[in-house]
């Protein structure tokens, strides 16, 4: 079983430091306490309830209070955990023990990124002054509290959505709602219910909560009872019976249809999953604080402080093709699953349905000597995020940039290899878009559309001939 992890807070203080260099940290939970999570150095995969975040050098996370997560990294990670412990800033935040924060450095709104370099340079300092606590406890509580004015002012799902500042009293509201649902998951809530504890009607606490959150109620309502179910699946000896009645699940059928939704897996093998990383064991290396500054600090200081101009840089590579351009949208799917959540509503609501791009263009695809290389990490990525917001994806296919041979041999490749990954499912969503710019080149491609038809299980093909 998966056993909560206690941090030790010295002396009073809110906000505790480790640092490691990890290959594998076994799954654990925290009770009132935020861990950031930060890579200074390789790379590491962290689990956290239902997110998968691959983080890179420089990246950093929050994870909340009660989430189960485990950690992977590659033989160069060397992470920093910095813990903040509720509890001391209840007073100030009365909610804080019931926020969902959203903070992951590669995934913000432009409201958001104004505050990384900001927080970036407050986690330095906590390091370096953690060295010697006793001589920096008073600065080390300023910048534990300023981290939490931070994330609760800036940070919180709601801010996300709505990307601005947003009145006291609709926070306040929002956060009655929130406190509601975290109490009493277990029992029956709904809007009709909350709007009569708000004195106001269901239809309007309805088009409030999505509002401030882009979410169905009760999709958000099913997240977090989901998330309560993996706690007692992998903490409790319970049967999925006992646990779906716990976590305010009606009948065993909907934590089995909300499980799968959330974690993208049954709950048995969710569980049997996480026995495996339990067997495994943790291996890692930690560092007493002044032996991490002596090796680290360089390195440490210069990722807190190259933040300021990283937005900068990722905007000049960004513009350089139509890819470039693209990975900006599929970092949006990198985050959280309840920030994808929020963005596939918006584009079901404004009926955004389709997604055209040209990608099996020279960028993904390489035919050289009758060798094909073909970029199948970030065609799964697209793949996955089309997906998830349950879209079609049209492909375009620039007839003149190849020979027929090597599209034929591109396509087919593409088609045995999509449905290996995503199945034929995911096949029949992409349509092929030929495109013409010569009126000689018709007949060439229209032979072309007749072989792929009878070669791969595409269905969907189009001839169009485009004007420039």
């Amino acid at each position: 079983m998966i056993k909560r992890e206690d941090v030790s807070f010295q002396n009073g203080l809110p906000v505790a430091v480790r640092t490691y260099q990890i290959e594998r940290y076994i799954p654990h939970w925290h009770d009132d306490c935020l861990e950031v999570v930060f890579v200074l150095s390789g790379e590491a995969h962290v689990l956290a309830s239902y997110d998968r975040f691959h983080m890179q050098k420089g990246d950093f996370v929050v994870l909340n209070q009660e989430d189960t997560h485990y950690i992977q990294g590659d033989e160069n990670a060397v992470i920093i955990s910095i813990y903040l412990d509720l509890t001391c800033f209840e007073r100030r935040y009365p909610y804080c023990l019931y926020q969902n924060f959203i903070c992951e450095s590669f995934n913000v709104n432009q409201m958001q990124a104004a505050y990384l370099p900001e927080l970036r340079k407050i986690f330095a300092a906590i390091v370096m002054k953690a060295a010697d606590p006793e001589q920096n406890r008073s600065s080390l509580i300023e910048a534990a509290e300023r981290i939490m004015e931070i994330l609760t002012g800036k940070f919180d799902l709601a801010y996300y959505h709505n990307g601005r500042e947003i009145p006291e009293n609709q926070m306040q509201r929002y956060y009655r709602m929130v406190k509601e649902i975290e109490e009493h998951y277990s029992e029956k809530v709904d809007l009709e219910n909350l709007a009569q504890k708000e004195f106001i009607g269901k239809n309007y606490i309805s088009q409030f909560w999505k509002q401030m959150t882009n979410m169905n109620f009760t999709e958000y309502l099913n997240s977090r009872r989901c998330e309560k179910a993996e706690k007692m699946l992998l903490t409790e000896d319970m049967s999925i019976y006992e646990i779906s009645l716990e976590c305010g699940f009606s009948d065993p059928k909907y934590i089995y249809k909300n499980f799968r939704k959330w974690y993208e897996t049954t709950p048995s093998a969710h569980k049997k999953t996480y026995a495996g990383y339990l067997k495994r064991g943790s291996s890692l290396q930690e560092y007493e604080t002044a032996d991490f500054l002596e090796r680290f600090s360089r390195e440490l200081v210069e990722t807190c402080m190259e933040e300021s101009n990283a937005q900068l840089l990722r905007s000049a590579e960004q513009a350089k093709s139509w890819r470039k351009k693209y990975e900006v949208q599929l970092q949006k799917y990198t985050g959280s699953k309840i920030r994808r959540e929020m963005i596939r509503e918006s584009y079901q609501e404004s009926g955004l349905r389709e997604i055209y791009l040209p990608l099996l263009d020279q960028e993904t695809v390489s035919v050289q000597g009758g060798s094909m290389e073909i970029d199948m990490e970030f065609i799964r990525r697209t793949i996955d995020m089309v997906r998830e917001m349950m879209g079609t994806l049209f492909i375009e296919v620039a007839f003149g940039e190849r020979s027929a041979a090597e599209w034929e041999q591109i396509l087919t490749t593409f088609s045995d290899r999509l449905q290996e990954y995503a199945g034929k499912e995911m096949l029949n969503r992409c349509r092929l878009v030929i495109c013409v710019e010569a009126f000689e080149q018709v007949l060439e491609a229209r032979e072309l559309q007749e072989r792929i038809a009878e070669r791969t299980g595409f269905k969907n093909l189009k001839l169009v001939f485009r004007l420039h």
